[in-house]
């Protein structure tokens, strides 16, 4: 999927599928960038109203062209994890990007590599309520990502990384937990 860093992006479902709580979860994808801008969003599912403050999780560019996940963990607020935290991603380069939670641990991937660890114990995510939007922050209309996404993948109740790994170099397979699998 390429979207142009204006007004494209994708909304995919919503309901329980996303609503993870304590379960483990991996979420994954291929990206992409074509410029490096600060706050792109890659994904993010938000409540239904878009608010931040209860937004469960995302993938954004931040400022300094660090690629960061955050999550909302109820009482324990806001936990976010780094996935380039030593070095700026590049544009026109592909990267796969994968966030797991492994009991209570959320692990932050770059390439098959640990890049960033965070606990978050027995918190429970928060519930998005609304859609997964792909190519922006939820269902805020802002933040728009310049670049590609290819085979993003959300597989409930498996932690599908816990080390390092190589990661795959062919279409994701549909296979364990739940999970939806995006290609181009």
């Amino acid at each position: 999927m390429t979207f142009n860093g204006t007004s494209d992006y994708v909304a995919v479902g919503t309901g329980t599928s996303y609503t993870f709580g304590t379960d483990n979860f991996t979420a994954e994808f291929w990206v992409y960038f074509n410029t490096v801008a600060p706050t792109q969003c890659v994904a993010s599912a938000t409540n239904s109203s878009g608010a931040d403050a209860t937004s469960p999780v995302g993938w954004t560019m931040r400022s300094t062209g660090v690629l960061g996940w955050e999550g909302y963990f109820g009482s324990t607020g806001f936990v976010g994890v780094a996935a380039t935290p030593t070095a700026a991603v590049a544009a026109n380069t592909w990267y796969h990007v994968a966030t797991v939670r492994n009991n209570g641990e959320i692990i932050a991937f770059l390439n098959g590599q640990v890049v960033g660890r965070v606990s978050v114990g027995t918190a429970a995510m928060a519930n998005p309520g609304g859609a997964v939007h792909i190519g922006r922050a939820g269902q805020y209309n802002g933040q728009y990502f310049n670049g590609s996404v290819d085979d993003f993948r959300v597989t409930k109740g498996v932690a599908r990384y816990q080390a390092d790994f190589t990661p795959p170099s062919r279409a994701l397979p549909e296979t364990g937990g739940k999970s939806f699998v995006t290609r181009n």
